[in-house]
């Protein structure tokens, strides 16, 4: 017989684990589609990335697979083919920022950009 209630809070025992007095952190979920993915870490950081579709000249609001905790989540991109010098640092950034997600500007690229972003999730 197999006391369950005793392997469960061995393993839970094991889960928890300090070294020099600091908690190691470790994933608790993750998920791989092929286009978008993500890292939840036991201390409720999150990682996130994926990629961003072929699109002319046009704003692309992405949705986050995992919404963030707040606004102040690090959020970068790179593109896929270098345009001119000021369109090519225009498509850099994003603007309107949720928790749930953010816009950027795609020129036009020539293949696909791959994003990334981190921070506290919900």
């Amino acid at each position: 017989l197999i006391d369950i209630t005793g392997l469960a809070n061995e393993v839970d025992g094991k889960l928890d684990r300090v070294i020099d007095s600091k908690p190691v952190r470790y994933v608790i979920d993750a998920y791989n589609d092929g286009t978008n993915w993500y890292r939840k870490w036991s201390d409720g950081w999150v990682e996130q990335g994926g990629v961003l579709p072929v699109i002319q000249n046009a704003d692309y609001t992405l949705t986050f697979p995992v919404p963030f905790a707040d606004t102040s989540y690090t959020l970068i991109k790179c593109n896929g083919a270098k345009l001119n010098e000021v369109t090519w640092l225009s498509t850099m950034t994003f603007f309107n920022y949720s928790v749930t997600s953010a816009q950027t500007y795609n020129a036009g690229y020539t293949s696909d950009c791959r994003w990334y972003g981190c921070g506290q999730s919900a």
